[in-house]
């Protein structure tokens, strides 16, 4: 998987801010260097902050706090919405607050990645 593919260091503390318990196999120190681990552990358990994958943080967000993070994309690219997982009331959106010209997220990760941010902030 590529760097992208995981949460931000901002991200990673917020869900070790929320109690993120799940194993994941890298993690960040307090100052913001990348480490990977052979092993996958709870790193936030440690004094770190675990890196899981943005579909792990999603998912996680989905099961342990009934909050579904979707990912839409128009012509000026991608922006989020969240939802209640058990019935799909809608929750809050992204409001054209992305950084791009058009008030989205040029990539997908991207948007996710402040999506899950902007969930975890509702905690």
């Amino acid at each position: 998987m590529e760097d992208k593919d995981y949460v931000s260091f901002d991200v990673a503390k917020l869900l070790h801010e929320k109690r993120f318990d799940s194993p994941c196999g890298s993690f960040y120190t307090e100052e913001g260097e990348l480490w990977n681990s052979r092993f996958e552990d709870n790193f936030n358990r440690m004094n770190f902050y675990s890196r899981p994958t943005l579909y792990d943080a999603q998912k996680w967000l989905r099961t342990k706090h009934n909050i579904h993070v979707v990912i839409d994309n128009n012509a000026c690219g991608y922006g989020w919405f969240l939802y209640k997982a058990d019935n799909g009331t809608r929750i809050v959106d992204y409001a054209d607050g992305g950084p791009n010209d058009g008030g989205c997220w040029d990539s997908y990760e991207e948007a996710l990645n402040n999506g899950i941010m902007n969930a975890l902030k509702l905690i």
